[in-house]
């Protein structure tokens, strides 16, 4: 790691002199002035972050990497180191950028929600969810660190308490696609697609319906198929797959609801390609079997 240019450090040091007295870099929530290291991460920071948004991950590491080498008690440009190194898997470094931010900065609850993200991601459902705990104990409002502890419940299979938790965090943060498409699927999950199909239209009308996801539409398509609207699960699983969802779970879903509305030549063509992704998957063989295809046929 390398430090910023001479004339660069020449004029924000003259900054600094303006600023403060005091060497070294300043700590976030301290109310004192701004020292020239924090400057010149934070600036290091803003050109890391703009090329991690172009994709640019060459260009970015050594822009971050020099942030925290210039003001290494600076716990935002650990933050956004931590966030670069996860992107390009380098998961333990990542973990470890973020365990330094949160003990420079531990009354910062969106750290312990970046960090819990991290251990829900590896597995670590524990460690995650005391981050979101501890994050809440500092702030009771943040909606980010409900929705965290309500995927961490998801995974371990507390579908209840899941939902009331990201019911929470839709509550603090109106507006967010995300949580209601989390919503929607824990309903169903629960054996109550008619909650999860109002959940999901709501959602719906901020598209018009060329533009709708489809993660949406697969929603709704699950949700009618559940209901018994075979022919309307067609109509959005079929546009689900058309727009690029692609996945095991609505390709099967596809498969029954071409079977129920009676087209089971439809049917057995979805039922392949559910088995293209996954030539073990049981439910669709045994669709085939119930349909009285071989499903060891390979498909051209």
């Amino acid at each position: 790691m390398h430090p910023p240019s001479p004339t660069i450090l020449a004029w924000l040091l003259g900054l600094g002199f303006m600023l403060s007295s005091q060497p070294g870099c300043q700590l976030w929530g301290r109310e004192a002035p701004i020292s020239p290291a924090t400057i010149v991460s934070r600036q290091l920071c803003r050109q890391g972050v703009a090329a991690m948004e172009r994709a640019c991950w060459q260009e970015a590491e050594p822009l971050l990497s020099k942030a925290v080498d210039v003001c290494p008690e600076d716990p935002d440009a650990r933050h956004k180191f931590g966030r670069l190194l996860w992107a390009r898997g380098s998961r333990a470094e990542a973990v470890a950028q973020l365990a330094e931010a949160i003990r420079l900065s531990p009354e910062d609850p969106s750290l312990r929600v970046a960090y819990g993200e991290m251990q829900m991601a590896l597995g670590n459902l524990q460690s995650a969810r005391e981050s979101a705990e501890s994050a809440l104990d500092l702030k009771l409002d943040l909606a980010a660190a409900w929705a965290l502890r309500g995927r961490i419940m998801h995974q371990a299979g507390h579908l209840r308490e899941s939902l009331s938790d990201l019911h929470r965090a839709q509550c603090l943060a109106s507006g967010d696609a995300e949580i209601e498409a989390e919503i929607a699927n824990i309903y169903l999950e629960i054996g109550q697609p008619d909650r999860a199909l109002a959940t999901v239209q709501s959602l719906a009308r901020r598209w018009a319906p060329p533009d709708e996801p489809a993660a949406i539409l697969a929603i709704k398509g699950r949700s009618y198929l559940a209901l018994g609207r075979h022919e309307d699960a067609v109509a959005q699983l079929s546009a689900a797959a058309q727009q690029g969802d692609r996945s095991l779970e609505t390709l099967y879903c596809l498969a029954k609801a071409e079977m129920l509305a009676g087209r089971p030549q439809h049917a057995a063509q979805a039922a392949f390609d559910a088995l293209a992704v996954d030539p073990a998957h049981g439910p669709s063989r045994h669709l085939l079997a119930q349909m009285g295809i071989d499903s060891a046929i390979v498909r051209r």
